[in-house]
């Protein structure tokens, strides 16, 4: 069950980071509400400075700490460094994660990580956050595309190192107001996995920034819902190239809208050697998701090569080749709306000849990937028409009755 679980996660978009969603800029964490505790363990709840009030005057702004959890010594080996090839990797599944609220609706959403006494964690302390996947479980609760055989929950967040926020509405423009719905059912639970970036064991807590609306959904809200679309439909994500192949296209099943609403944005995933994602909607294009290839470390390189195919092509800091690799991708927001039956399909196109692709140190080119994460605002369900009072007996009937 957990093997399953992990393959159906494994896939993570990394989407370009969008300053406009970054209000916290020039704000210490002090100023913001973050505790560091020196010497000691960080509070698991912290309350933070809101940042989106112009959304929903009401939203509140809570930063959960799960763990700890040990990133190994690159020098040790790791169940998850011999299926990846990656020196440094331990994953798990966190369940029963505390969530910010009993009943909500979140408006952002935000990974990190920090050590124990809630200092940041990050690439120049040799801490690397792989990816994360959560899932929210409940009643009602099944994935938008895959269903439940498939996942125990509905898909609703992802990162990696690049640690970009999601938004469930459209929370810097206000024209499309909707949250994701927590209920007092609801629980939550993560596929994780971290990398340590030099030969020191240390402990690390993952970071989830909550920014919400307490209370039921307000009435005019609509249900933000996201759709992962991957080119092996439902299945590990990883495709082996065809040998000799320098230029070949991915393409995913076609997804039907089940509600009306609009589309809040999309980011394409893809590996080294990736040229773009095509979102199409009823066989038209609307968006085309690039990637940003430089020599600097970011959410996309793959400079730890294995020997061999690995299990599972994953996604890690790269290694001073001097090559380019993809560091971020662009995204698209706002991109109209979803009908009821609309097809959403995606494809990824990739060019060897432009850009190298992954290797193995045996030579042979490494698995690639080809994901979008597709968030869309349903419209919420019509209300059930009253029951129509039952119609008195004429005149007539009740003489009849009588008789």
């Amino acid at each position: 069950m957990k093997a399953a679980i992990i393959s159906a996660l494994v896939a993570v978009a990394f989407a370009q980071q969008d300053e406009r969603l970054d209000l916290d800029k020039g704000k210490s964490r002090e100023e913001i509400g973050h505790q560091v505790v020196p010497g000691g363990t960080a509070p698991q709840i912290q309350q933070l400075k809101p940042r989106f009030q112009a959304y929903n005057k009401d939203v509140k702004r809570t930063k959960v700490r799960y763990g700890p959890y040990t990133l190994p010594s690159t020098k040790s080996t790791t169940l998850m460094s011999l299926i990846s090839g990656e020196a440094g990797t331990m994953s798990t599944i966190a369940i029963g994660m505390k969530k910010p609220c009993d009943t909500c609706g979140l408006v952002t959403l935000q990974a990190a990580l920090e050590f124990p006494n809630g200092t940041v964690a990050d690439n120049p302390q040799g801490a690397w956050l792989h990816h994360v996947v959560m899932v929210a479980s409940g009643t009602g609760r099944s994935d938008n595309v895959c269903g439940t055989w498939v996942l125990p929950g509905e898909r609703f967040f992802s990162s990696g190192n690049e640690r970009t926020p999601t938004a469930f509405g459209d929370v810097l423009g206000n024209k499309v107001k909707s949250v994701f719905p927590i209920s007092p059912a609801d629980t939550f639970l993560a596929q994780l996995e971290l990398m340590s970036l030099d030969e020191r064991e240390k402990p690390v807590y993952l970071v989830m920034d909550y920014e919400y609306v307490p209370g039921p959904r307000p009435a005019d809200y609509k249900i933000a819902k996201a759709m992962w679309l991957d080119v092996t439909n439902c299945g590990i994500s990883s495709v082996i190239p065809q040998k000799g192949k320098m230029q070949f296209t991915l393409n995913s099943r076609a997804w039907t809208s089940g509600f009306n609403g609009q589309l809040l944005g999309v980011g394409g995933h893809l590996h080294d050697g990736g040229m773009m994602v095509n979102v199409y909607q009823n066989d038209k294009v609307i968006c085309k998701s690039t990637p940003k290839y430089a020599k600097t470390a970011g959410g996309h390189s793959h400079g730890r090569r294995s020997e061999t195919h690995s299990l599972a092509r994953r996604d890690g800091p790269e290694a001073a080749d001097g090559k380019d690799h993809i560091k971020e991708m662009t995204t698209c927001s706002m991109m109209g709306g979803l009908t009821k039956g609309d097809k959403i399909r995606i494809d990824a196109v990739y060019d060897f000849n432009a850009h190298e692709g992954g290797k193995s140190k045996a030579g042979a080119y490494t698995e690639v990937m080809g994901i979008a994460i597709l968030y869309a605002a349903a419209d919420p369900p019509a209300p059930a028409a009253a029951a129509a009072p039952a119609a008195s007996a004429t005149p007539a009937a009740k003489s009849a009755k009588s008789a």
